[in-house]
């Protein structure tokens, strides 16, 4: 009986033992990972400044550098997958990179996991109506509309990877401008899908080109 105990009592002790020095490998390997991690989004994170470039320029040259913030953006989804705003630039690229489909479903999934941001929604809304998917687009557009501005600019202004192309506009003026005529265009874009058939002059004004774009802010 006594050697009985004893077997039992080295046994719990090994396992205790295991337990502890499992415990510290899952830590020091935990610390590597995000020092890689870390490490990682560091070296990528310059390329963010190729967003800022094409929001401010659209040139063709800014536009072909896009592929390599994607990248970023890619990686940035990768370590953390429930970061709406790494979605929302994800989308932002391949739209201007021409890949539709694959922006429709990071501007989705952006939405999805952040409802109270206008531009996800904005920019779901301007691709489901080039798809003309009409009915889908009037639901986007309608999400846009009923965000809180505030909501929105908080968000810019706390993300951390937003605010690495925040350059791109001058100041807080130009960003609550740009907000505020999102908020118009998209009063308009709905007006006119709800009512293909009526004319009303505040609706009816030609859109530019970047009107229908996918933007940032």
């Amino acid at each position: 009986m006594k050697l009985e105990k004893k077997a039992v009592g080295l046994i719990l002790l090994a396992a205790a033992l295991w337990t502890a020095a499992a415990a510290q490998a899952f830590r020091e390997w935990d610390g590597a990972w995000e020092a890689g991690r870390l490490t990682r989004l560091n070296r990528l994170t310059p390329t963010s400044s190729f967003v800022a470039h094409f929001v401010r320029y659209r040139d063709e040259r800014s536009r072909k550098r896009l592929k390599e913030a994607l990248t970023y953006y890619q990686t940035v989804r990768f370590y953390y997958p429930d970061m709406a705003d790494a979605a929302g630039l994800e989308g932002f690229c391949y739209y201007h990179l021409g890949d539709l489909t694959t922006a429709l479903a990071a501007f989705e999934e952006a939405a999805r996991l952040n409802g109270n941001f206008f531009w996800w929604h904005y920019n779901r809304g301007l691709i489901y109506r080039e798809m003309k998917d009409d009915a889908s687009a009037v639901a986007a557009l309608e999400a846009a509309l009923n965000v809180r501005p505030a909501d929105t600019l908080d968000d810019v202004l706390r993300s951390k990877i937003y605010r690495q192309v925040l350059f791109a506009v001058r100041g807080p003026e130009e960003l609550m401008q740009n907000l505020k005529h999102g908020y118009d265009n998209a009063a308009r874009i709905l007006y006119r899908l709800k009512n293909p058939s009526v004319q009303f002059p505040q609706y009816d004004q030609p859109d530019s080109a970047h009107d229908l774009q996918a933007r940032l802010f």
